[in-house]
């Protein structure tokens, strides 16, 4: 019963994710050992596994959806011709290396072509997620990320239509080029034309705008169907095309629980598809790839990348965050193995493949700042490759005592204003481009650079700061930046920000002058106004006022970026 085996799949994934919580363990790990526990290699309780297969397909669909609403294209033309040629490249010596290698191991046909694709993309639902959570879409790195993916899903999406189709041809190819280009035209039309009006009307009913969006979602999912494209693609395009509204943010808040729902489902799936029938005929070929994936792969993206202009630090985190295979692997080799391209063998390889990157993937995204530094002796050496698509620092004149700042959106723009009325020296540090040349244009000293990267910190001229504010608020961001400031000046005031109570108690011991905590500093300011208001109701136009002008001022400076 397909009810039962959903319960039964949620409350294993819930058991296993606490305890997953509970050890500081990825979350992915626990949703594929629950697959694998209630699978055929486990207990066995699932009947309907190939619904909930077709089930997980739709998780897929939307986090692409959600991912299309959210991203800005105007930010991703400075790494668009980066971003292709790395993914063109990249995706050209893996599939030739996988080629080779499968040859060489002795698989025939046409397995070798199979291999080569499989390694050959990463995976953007995976990769999306773990950017998405740690706040990283926007970071320079993850921009380049995020365009190689989008070149790759076209590419796999070729893939998938060649490999589905029973003779391949040059035309076929051709006919499929123009398909894609007309229906992401079609979207964006639609987005530009039809939808403003039926998403103004929409609005005006919570539940109405839900249904609409989620038409939308399916609408744009099945005419891609029909045309033969996977309907993730068709799910990505419609998230673009309601990602010009300004109903948007609301509408992804209400997707996000549907989300992550069938992402869960999709997650356990991958581990209930798992097999250990003939898995030692499989090892040498498995081990072989995974060093491909986990060796090679990373190693082409950051020469590539670093290639295109850019530092050591965006080309490594760029190269280690694409170290797995993709989702689009698991459908080629569904089809290939009803097609009888491939044997059973190979399936249960790349499935074992996928589920190790996948977890492989989960930690050294968690931990990717501290690999990075381990690695920092070493890439050293790609030094002599010049830098020049980032602008590493600006300043305006020699500072003498500048106060630094880590972190210049939201509360440090307001820190920002507060210090330039105070006519203090100020020295910007933040890792959001966008950010950095906002403050050049307004003749800010800034450095781009991220906190945990201890170049940066050397740059920022410590030793003679008065004052050091992280308006970040990461604990582990914090207590490096306090590490390592205290390394460098023992006696300079250091306040830093946290989310949590507990959090602060930890930076208080380790050795943060003062933390913020927004909450209670919110809740004293609404205080403060609520005072101002009941003795004088005036007062309540001018903050208004005040409120509007930061708001337009803040919403200028970004559309002014975007031009």
């Amino acid at each position: 019963m397909l009810l039962v085996d959903i319960g039964l799949i949620i409350l294993f994934a819930t058991i296993l994710a606490f305890v997953s919580k509970l050890f500081r363990q990825p979350l992915i790990l626990a949703y594929i050992v629950a697959g694998v526990v209630i699978g055929p290699i486990g207990l066995n309780l699932i009947s309907e596994a190939l619904i909930i297969q077709s089930f997980s397909e739709i998780g897929i669909a939307f986090l692409l959806f959600i991912v299309g609403m959210e991203i800005n294209f105007s930010k991703l033309k400075h790494v668009s011709i980066p971003a292709t040629i790395t993914g063109l490249i990249n995706s050209a010596i893996l599939f030739s290396t996988g080629f080779l290698i499968a040859h060489l191991l002795g698989f025939t046909k046409l397995e070798p072509f199979y291999f080569g694709i499989i390694i050959a993309f990463s995976s953007t639902m995976l990769v999306l997620k773990l950017l998405s959570d740690k706040e990283e879409l926007d970071t320079l790195h993850g921009r380049v990320i995020i365009g190689v993916l989008l070149l790759e899903d076209l590419l796999a999406i070729l893939a998938i239509s060649m490999f589905s189709s029973p003779e391949f041809t040059l035309n076929l190819l051709l006919l499929y080029l123009i398909k894609g280009v007309a229906i992401l035209l079609i979207g964006l039309l639609i987005g530009k034309v039809f939808l403003p009006p039926i998403f103004k009307f929409a609005a005006k009913s919570q539940e109405l705008l839900f249904l609409a969006s989620i038409s939308t979602c399916f609408g744009f999912s099945l005419f891609c169907y029909y045309l033969n494209f996977s309907i993730i693609i068709g799910a990505f395009i419609a998230g673009v095309a309601i990602g010009t509204l300004p109903y948007s943010t609301e509408i992804i808040w209400k997707i996000k629980p549907l989300k992550d729902f069938f992402l869960t489902l999709f997650f356990v799936s991958i581990g209930m598809l798992l097999t250990f029938t003939n898995f030692s005929s499989i090892i040498r070929p498995f081990l072989i790839l995974l060093g491909i994936v986990l060796i090679a792969k990373p190693i082409i993206l950051t020469l590539l990348v670093k290639s295109q202009g850019y530092t050591i630090r965006t080309s490594f985190l760029t190269g280690i965050s694409l170290t797995q295979i993709g989702e689009f692997a698991l459908i080629i080799i569904s089809a290939g193995l009803v097609l009888g391209h491939i044997s059973q063998e190979m399936f249960t390889l790349t499935l074992f493949l996928l589920v190790t990157t996948m977890i492989s993937t989960s930690y050294i995204m968690k931990h990717k700042d501290q690999i990075y530094n381990l690695f920092v002796p070493i890439t050293r050496i790609l030094d002599k490759i010049p830098s020049s698509k980032e602008t590493v620092e600006y300043k305006t004149k020699k500072l003498k005592r500048p106060i630094i700042l880590f972190g210049g959106h939201r509360t440090g723009r307001v820190i920002i204003d507060s210090l330039k009325k105070l006519k203090k020296e100020i020295v910007v540090i933040d890792f959001n481009p966008d950010i950095i040349k906002i403050l050049m244009n307004k003749g800010i000293p800034c450095i781009y650079g991220d906190v945990s990267n201890p170049k940066v910190i050397q740059r920022a001229t410590i030793k003679e700061a008065p004052l050091v504010i992280s308006t970040i608020p990461r604990l582990e961001d914090n207590l490096f930046l306090i590490k390592n400031i205290r390394a460098i000046n023992k006696k300079v005031p250091i306040f830093v920000t946290a989310i949590h109570m507990h959090e602060a108690r930890t930076l208080y011991k380790e050795g943060a002058s003062y933390v913020i905590l927004p909450h209670i500093l919110t809740g004293e300011m609404i205080s403060t106004i609520l005072n101002k208001i009941v003795k004088r109701k005036g007062e309540i136009t001018k903050l208004k006022k005040k409120h509007k002008s930061q708001l337009r001022k803040y919403f200028n400076n970004f559309t002014q970026l975007t031009k």
